[in-house]
């Protein structure tokens, strides 16, 4: 099953995750995907979660699955080819740009040049904190939300599976990645890869679901999340200012009163 017709370019192994009802349209997002030159992924399907009801037991069924994912790839690809990475994608992953396998393979070939200690990529995301341009395209993000298609650096898929799914409550190493370092965690400042359902949080919202695609969430968080470190260097700025201003005031009452003023 880990066969070289799942890789691009030679260097990232394709899986896909799904559920059995959903075959039909994963077909067609394979599909739609070799169209912009995408090998036929390895597909892993999913066991249903027991109580869709529960949100919380349908975020660590789909986590867990991606986490089964990460496992099979370091039993069986990463075996024969210790320099392979994985890209992940979810059955409703479809492209948003032109020459996405370039845009691959032009930022991983970037990162494990200049950055050798990255973790994830994510192909699409809306980030839900700060995010920092580090040039080429990328950003670091401290809290990504979203795992339709991301890409782990085959050298760290052992430390993640190490870490097992019992960390927490919901695994995080993919949504979230709240185990990784802040500059270990990268996104594509435009997204290569966006869904073709909108994410089930953001449907059960009428205004969201209406008038906001998932793309547009995407981008304007994105460029909200570049702001926030400026933003907080202006208030840190601010509040030193009027900490300095304060102490001179204090330090000036204190003198007249010696002085008897």
């Amino acid at each position: 099953m880990s066969g070289r017709k799942h890789m691009i370019g030679g260097a990232v192994h394709f899986s896909m995750l799904t559920i059995e009802r959903n075959l039909k349209s994963t077909r067609e997002t394979v599909e739609n995907l070799k169209l912009h030159g995408f090998p036929e992924p390895e597909l892993y399907i999913n066991t249903p979660v027991l109580k869709p009801d529960s949100i919380e037991d349908v975020h660590r069924n789909i986590f867990g699955a991606h986490f089964a994912v990460i496992k099979r790839f370091v039993e069986t690809t990463l075996a024969q080819d210790p320099g392979a990475h994985l890209l992940v994608a979810e059955d409703d992953a479809t492209v948003v740009r032109p020459n996405p396998l370039q845009l691959i393979l032009d930022a991983v070939r970037h990162l494990d040049a200049e950055r050798r200690s990255w973790v994830i990529l994510y192909l699409g995301v809306v980030p839900m904190g700060p995010s920092l341009y580090v040039g080429k395209g990328l950003v670091n993000t401290s809290a990504p939300y979203s795992a339709h298609a991301y890409l782990i650096n085959g050298r760290q898929a052992r430390s993640i599976v190490a870490l097992g799914t019992q960390v927490c409550r919901r695994p995080l190493f993919v949504e979230g990645g709240s185990m990784f370092p802040f500059f270990s965690k990268f996104a594509f400042f435009n997204p290569v890869c966006s869904q073709s359902r909108l994410p089930k949080e953001m449907n059960a919202v009428s205004f969201l679901r209406n008038y906001v695609s998932f793309e547009l969430a995407m981008s304007s968080c994105m460029w909200l999340s570049l702001m926030m470190p400026m933003l907080l260097v202006l208030l840190g700025v601010v509040f030193l200012r009027l900490c300095w201003r304060s102490a001179n005031r204090t330090r000036c009452e204190r003198a007249c009163t010696a002085d008897g003023v």
